[in-house]
């Protein structure tokens, strides 16, 4: 009994793998390369949950992010989170000789870029910053280089400093 009902589970995740990798399934207009490392899980109120949130609430959902660990530092939950959220869109990046602390996070970067499949837009965040749900709707312009303007535990809307 046991096996009749984990096969159909196994076959629908099987699946879902397949259409999550498949070279067949469309490209996404904007490809997010989110940067994160093992504070950004509990770095309240700005926390990588959020920053996924955020994304998943944008109005175009022709997306995709890019989830970069920027060092070789474990970062405990990191798929269970990307689990719970069942999106294809968001896609884990590790690599196995990833710097030993973040600092190194340019060069992982760097090479996550070559990983992203957008047609138009491509756009390098950091797994602590919030979009509006209306973000991708200002990158309708004709430019090739668009600059924003997004919330994050390091910069607020009530800074004056910038």
């Amino acid at each position: 009994m046991r096996d009749a009902v984990a096969a159909p589970a196994a076959e629908r995740f099987a699946a879902g793998l397949r259409a999550a990798f498949s070279f067949r399934r469309s490209r996404p207009r904007v490809s997010f390369v989110v940067r994160t490392y093992s504070a950004q899980m509990s770095s309240a109120p700005f926390t990588l949950k959020r920053t996924l949130r955020a994304l998943r609430r944008l109005h175009d959902p022709r997306w995709e992010a890019l989830i970069v660990q920027t060092d070789a530092t474990p970062i405990p939950g990191l798929y269970q989170l990307l689990a719970e959220f069942r999106d294809p869109r968001l896609r884990p990046i590790v690599f196995e000789d990833a710097p030993a602390t973040s600092s190194g996070g340019y060069e992982v970067t760097d090479r996550a870029l070559a990983l992203a499949r957008a047609t138009r837009w491509l756009v390098v965040t950091n797994g602590d910053n919030v979009y509006d749900a209306r973000f991708l709707d200002s990158l309708r312009s004709s430019s090739d280089l668009v600059a924003f303007d997004f919330y994050s535990r390091h910069v607020s809307a009530m800074d004056t400093r910038y």
